[in-house]
């Protein structure tokens, strides 16, 4: 599996709003990636071009590389993209994963019972535990890998 980076460009009239490159087939890309396919959400700012991020198995990714306006890059670079797309994207930085267990834990914070070991754990975002958790910036949290 391949992180990559697409430049789409704004579409003109007649045109959809969105103009991928000619080597991206959204099909293909359904069939074939892992996890969402994240937008920079420059379109929305007016921009002319806005790039988007894909977790691609490895031959398509490859056959993608070779469009200009597609580009494989490293975990590394893909952690860098997310971080500084992060609000355009709007990417949530909480995930709920119980909320009855978050809606207990609010009621003896205000009720000024002492949390137990198990509701720290729940909100540590390096536990896995049902709770809530802090979404690490890192491609492998967006996408799943």
């Amino acid at each position: 599996m391949k992180y990559v980076i697409v430049t789409m460009r704004r579409g003109s009239t007649g045109e959809d709003a969105m103009v991928y490159p000619t080597a991206y087939k959204a099909w293909e890309v359904d069939q074939n990636k892992r996890g969402p396919i994240v937008y920079e959400g420059a379109f929305s700012l007016g921009e002319a071009t806005e790039e988007c991020m894909i977790y691609l198995n490895d031959a398509v990714a490859d056959k993608y590389a070779l469009d200009p306006d597609m580009r494989i890059v490293t975990e590394a670079q893909a952690d860098a993209w997310l971080t500084a797309n992060r609000e355009l994207a709007r990417l949530p930085t909480e995930i709920v994963t119980d909320a009855n267990r978050l809606t207990v834990i609010k009621i003896k914070l205000d009720a000024g019972i002492e949390l137990s070991d198990e509701d720290y754990l729940a909100l540590d975002p390096d536990e896995p535990m049902q709770g809530i958790n802090r979404r690490k910036k890192t491609a492998k949290a967006v996408f799943g890998a």
